[in-house]
Parts: C-alpha cells; sequence; structure tokens
C-alpha cells in the first residue's frame, strides 16, 4: 500500500489532511506555476468549496494565507 494513501484517516479527509495537501502546493513537480500562484488559486477556489465536510476551513485558509506571505 501506499505510503501517503495509509496516513489517511479511514474516517475521511480531515483538517490535517488539508493542511498537507497546502503544504505540498508547488513543492512537487513543475507545472509552470510558482508556489505563490498555487496558493493564491487554491484560496480563490476555497472561497466557492461549499462541502468541507471534516475539515475545519477557517483553519486551512488561514494557514493557506500564511504560507502565502512567507512564498517568494
Amino acid at each position: 500500500m501506499n505510503s501517503e494513501l495509509a496516513k489517511i484517516d479511514p474516517l475521511g479527509w480531515r483538517t490535517a489532511d488539508e493542511v498537507r495537501f497546502v503544504e505540498g502546493l508547488g513543492r512537487h513537480g513543475s507545472n509552470g506555476l510558482s508556489r505563490r500562484e498555487l496558493l493564491l488559486k487554491y484560496l480563490a477556489a476555497a472561497k466557492k468549496r461549499k462541502a468541507w465536510e471534516r475539515v475545519n476551513s477557517e483553519r486551512v485558509i488561514q494557514h493557506a494565507r500564511e504560507l502565502l506571505r512567507s512564498a517568494a
């Protein structure tokens, strides 16, 4: 089994999983977008997101904003 998949809570995607996802933006491969651009796109998409389920949206969005402030 993929070790990354094994870390996912069997009850579903949670705040910690979303935070790890956001922290990984711009750190895997090359798609032509900077980390800053990806964080901006994430924040724009987060405004439209309706189903957060077990994810604390306020916490994740705040974390993404903090990462954006420190992104080059």
